[in-house]
């Protein structure tokens, strides 16, 4: 029998990653929310709701994910706030979904943006090369944001 290795993967913020890439690709904005101090999260016109996905930049003014959005925005004034999309989410999980299933004969979704995937580790090897395990650890070590 193979040795098997199960992978967990989740996306990094992926509602305010598929929204920008969104924006930027689909909507033609030149303004990259990932690159600015942004959230997705509640409802900006009654300033109700809590934060769900933030950027990056949003971080270094300790901005939260689940915090409510009038915490946010007194921590960071100019943070950039963006309604939830869900159907660009349920579209993108399901597109991030069949990408690990080309990957993987067993995956198992655990939320919108997060799974575990199965593989065996000759497979690994066949497809990726032998110190492929090695190079994505230390990759892991050297970006610790990705």
């Amino acid at each position: 029998m193979d040795d098997r290795v199960i992978f967990h993967i989740d996306v990094n913020s992926a509602f305010l990653s598929w929204e920008a890439v969104h924006r930027l690709q689909d909507l033609g904005e030149e303004l990259d929310l990932r690159a600015i101090p942004s959230a997705v999260g509640g409802d900006m016109s009654k300033r109700h709701g809590v934060i769900l996905a933030k950027s990056i930049p949003a971080k270094k003014y300790n901005v939260r994910t689940g915090e409510p959005i009038v915490d946010a925005l007194r921590k960071c004034p100019n943070l950039t706030l963006v309604s939830p999309n869900r159907e660009l989410y349920a579209r993108n999980s399901a597109a991030f979904m069949e990408i690990l299933r080309r990957y993987s004969d067993t995956v198992e979704q655990y939320s919108i943006d997060e799974a575990f995937a199965d593989r065996a580790m000759d497979s690994i090897r066949e497809k990726f090369g032998a110190d492929a395990v090695r190079r994505a650890s230390f990759l892991q070590k050297d970006r610790p944001d990705i």
